[in-house]
């Protein structure tokens, strides 16, 4: 079975013994970035998980035991095939005496590959192969070829076996460099210049070689470095090299098997199309500037509609709020006793018996035949402490349920004070006059980075009710939000202009939670933390930092979006699943299974207000795709409501929008007939129904 990404990118982080970023890329071969610490792999369809895994172990090995140096500063005049033929034997080898069971699959991979013929020497004679490319075949296949060396060349092989340290392999590899130079310079033919030259170098018995050293000394008197060192700092700087067989030399420094690997390689990638694949990671939030506070948010609210309400108008739409709070009781009750219920089951189910020590008087009669004569107690574990954090939709498409789905949250938060469970409420927003005289300068509440996702820069939480207040300054909040609720579902009354609907940051809003829940938890002691979602549709996907430049060279940092966006958690090491461009529900999956990860005592719930012909994209997006639609739609038709399990969510209702609205009381008119009242009895029957079924399930979850 074909290993996944994650399970992949696990195994090098193991490997590596630290939290490397691992990225998986349509690139040909893999690769180590020793400054970043970021393994890059390719997508090798084709290759076999043994191949796979000795690509992990070998780059890896480099993370291990490769410094971050550019050697090029001391030795700038080694070329680069020679330093990483010697450093691939070496790494490799300290990788197979650290996890020795490394071994075979370096053996078994390296078998694969050579069979398939990836260092193309089918047909080819070892001892005509440059040196480097014996050395580098021996350290790889050398089980299974016989490559011939000469003594001087032995030693190189000695060497590199043992050599432990990277200065062992410039050093290694600055000799060999030496030795190949010279025995092909030894192998050049004298060059006649001219009749007396020949006739001199005839007549004094000097060979070519000692003719040229000789004419250095004289010619370049006070010069660091020799013609050798000379020649291939020209070749390496792209200078025409003046000697005669440099060019020769120099080919022989170059690893043609390790070049063969590198074109073989990119028959292993299915590249059916140029996938832009991009990593990216969440932001950190200056939360001080993201949260507009509760103080805040009511402050202007009461200015502003103490000085454009009317008394008379305040009054009579508290007299709807106060006639919804009565109707309200029954199912707040409901709520209460249905949560100790489960509580109290949950703790028994976990209780346990204990022996106290003290002899139990009652029994001792029994002595003869009972061994157990002592008093029992039942011990109950601790029970967990809970807490809310609800999260409104505050958007414009919100307006014609805004009221229907504030009555919900006010059953909700009644809830929550009447069982001490501390709770906070925020609502989203994208409109600058939320925050225009909280921050007139509207300071950035994150830092802008390359492969890190960009939120709205426009985009803040207001915190609008909390249970930090006192029950008195509560209840006027609750009342000034209901206020402000009915003017918004009505089209009538005035609303502050801090408080104007606007857009849906869904994933700006899931990004913050990975920042709100820690210090939720810290400020209220809470061990168990549910986040409900109030909201009627989707957002839109976050781009990330690419970096730029301008005319001038500049670089500056600008957004971009990929086909392809894999999000990364550096703390857990995870990635997940890549999501399209244009899935929202893919993304926002992703982001919730990335908070799940992060906080695992956390429940998330989401509320989603649907029309009937939302139903089936709520399906196709959050639903659980192996019960059929027609079932869903049917449920969804007789119920008014449906709950998918395999959303993101640890449950994801659907409420119909006419529900919303439904009333739970009786409601008949003076003298209407007996089938009125009985079509009113019914349809007040089947609206508490709905709701008590929905409550079961949402207090089943936060228990």
């Amino acid at each position: 079975m074909s290993l996944s990404h994650e399970v992949r990118g696990s195994l090098a982080r193991c490997l590596a013994t630290e939290n490397i970023i691992v990225e998986h890329k349509n690139v040909d071969t893999a690769s180590f970035d020793v400054d970043r610490r970021v393994l890059v792999l390719p997508n090798w369809k084709k290759a076999s998980d043994t191949v796979y895994q000795m690509l992990i172990l070998h780059e890896t090995s480099h993370c291990l035991y490769s410094p971050n140096i550019d050697y090029r500063e001391e030795y700038p005049d080694i070329p680069h095939d020679v330093v990483n033929v010697v450093e691939d034997a070496r790494v490799e080898r300290l990788m197979k005496k650290k996890y020795a069971g490394s071994s075979r699959t370096f053996y078994t991979a390296y078998n694969e590959l050579n069979e398939e013929d990836f260092f193309s020497i089918q047909g080819e004679k070892f001892e005509e192969l440059s040196l480097i490319d014996r050395i580098n075949l021996y350290f790889k296949i050398g089980a299974f070829h016989h490559i011939p060396f000469n003594d001087e060349e032995d030693e190189f092989i000695t060497r590199i076996s043992v050599a432990e340290t990277f200065d062992d392999v410039l050093k290694i590899s600055q000799d060999l460099m030496k030795y190949v130079k010279e025995k092909k310079e030894a192998s050049v033919a004298p060059i006649e210049t001219s009749d007396n030259q020949t006739e001199s170098q005839s007549g004094s018995g000097n060979t070519n070689e000692e003719a040229q050293q000789e004419g250095d000394s004289e010619g370049n008197e006070g010069s660091e470095g020799s013609s050798i060192e000379n020649d291939i700092q020209s070749a390496s700087s792209g200078m025409k090299p003046e000697q005669a067989g440099s060019k020769d030399v120099d080919d022989d420094l170059v690893s043609k098997t390790s070049r063969s690997f590198d074109e073989k390689s990119k028959e292993l990638n299915e590249r059916t199309d140029d996938r832009n694949t991009a990593y990216v990671e969440l932001p950190k939030f200056d939360m001080s500037k993201l949260i507009l506070p509760n103080e805040y948010i009511h402050r202007l609210a009461d200015s502003f509609y103490q000085q454009h309400l009317h008394k008379q108008d305040y009054a009579n739409q508290v007299i709807s709020y106060n006639e919804f709070r009565k109707s309200a009781e029954r199912e707040v009750s409901y709520l209460v006793k249905e949560f100790e219920c489960k509580k109290s089951a949950d703790a028994y189910a976990r209780s346990t018996t204990a022996r106290t020590g003290i002899l139990n008087t009652s029994i001792l009669h029994t002595y003869k035949y009972n061994e157990d004569l002592f008093k029992k107690v039942s011990v109950l574990p601790d029970g967990k402490n809970h807490g809310l954090i609800f999260i409104l939709d505050w958007s414009g498409s919100m307006v014609d349920y805004l009221l229907d789905t504030y009555k919900q949250l006010l059953s909700l938060i009644w809830f929550c004070r009447k069982v001490n469970i501390p709770f906070d409420v925020y609502a989203f927003t994208q409109d600058p006059n939320a925050y225009l005289e909280f921050d007139p300068y509207h300071t950035p509440i994150y830092e802008k980075k390359e492969n890190v996702l960009c939120p709205e820069p426009s985009f803040r939480l207001m915190n609008i009710l909390t249970s930090k207040v006192n029950n008195r300054e509560l209840e006027k909040q609750l009342k000034t939000f209901w206020v402000i609720c009915r003017a918004f579902q009505y089209r009538s009354g005035y609303v502050p202009q801090h408080l104007n609907l606007s857009g849906t940051p869904l994933g700006d809003t899931m990004i913050a939670l990975n920042q709100i829940i820690p210090q939720f938890i810290s400020s209220n002691k809470v061990q168990k933390v549910n986040v409900v979602f109030l909201t009627d549709g989707e957002g839109n996907i976050n781009p990330h930092g690419r970096k730029s430049k301008m005319y001038n060279g500049e670089e500056y940092v600008t957004f971009a979006y990929a086909r392809d966006t894999i999000i990364r958690n550096r703390k857990n090491g995870r990635m997940y699943p890549a999501y399209l461009h244009g899935s929202f529900s893919q993304y926002f999956k992703t982001l919730t299974q990335y908070t799940k990860d992060m906080f695992p005592n956390v429940n998330l719930i989401n509320f989603r207000i649907a029309v009937t012909k939302e139903l089936h994209s709520c399906y196709t997006a959050f639903g659980d795709t192996h019960i059929p639609y027609d079932t869903v739609k049917e449920q969804f038709r007789k119920n008014k409501f449906v709950s998918f399990s395999k959303s993101g969510f640890d449950k994801f209702f659907v409420l119909s929008s006419h529900s919303m609205s439904a009333d739970t009381d009786l409601n008949v008119e003076e003298g209407a007939t007996k089938t009125a009242i009985k079509s009113a009895f019914t349809k007040m029957l089947k609206n508490k129904r709905t709701n008590k079924k929905v409550l079961s399930e949402f207090v089943e979850l936060v228990a």
